[in-house]
């Protein structure tokens, strides 16, 4: 049986202590509240910054979804170890996201 890892965007709602403690790598949405700032969800901004925004500044998101690339370098070198990925994204009734997976 081949092993397998983990790839989820951050669509998942997965807090990051879970991603690291389970070692599931994840590809993330990009979230702007301005027409130049986009922040990678999870690295550039938590959950609690984002609600923060919508709720104190009155700021309200654009998000983006990964780009092919993205993916791509999340799954490439697993792919080279020999592993099999398994991809959790949105559905592609609601998102790109599986499209660009």
């Amino acid at each position: 049986m081949h092993t397998y890892k983990i790839i989820a965007d951050t669509s998942c709602d997965i807090p990051a202590s879970v991603f690291a403690e389970k070692n599931v790598t994840f590809v993330p949405f990009h979230v702007s509240f301005d027409q130049e700032n986009y922040l990678d969800e999870l690295k550039d901004i938590t959950p609690d910054d984002f609600y923060d925004k919508i709720n104190a500044e009155k700021l309200y998101p654009k998000t983006s979804l990964p780009s092919v690339q993205e993916y791509m370098d999340a799954m490439e070198p697993v792919l080279k170890e020999g592993k099999d990925v398994l991809c959790l994204c949105l559905s592609s009734k609601f998102s790109g996201s599986f499209q660009s997976a």
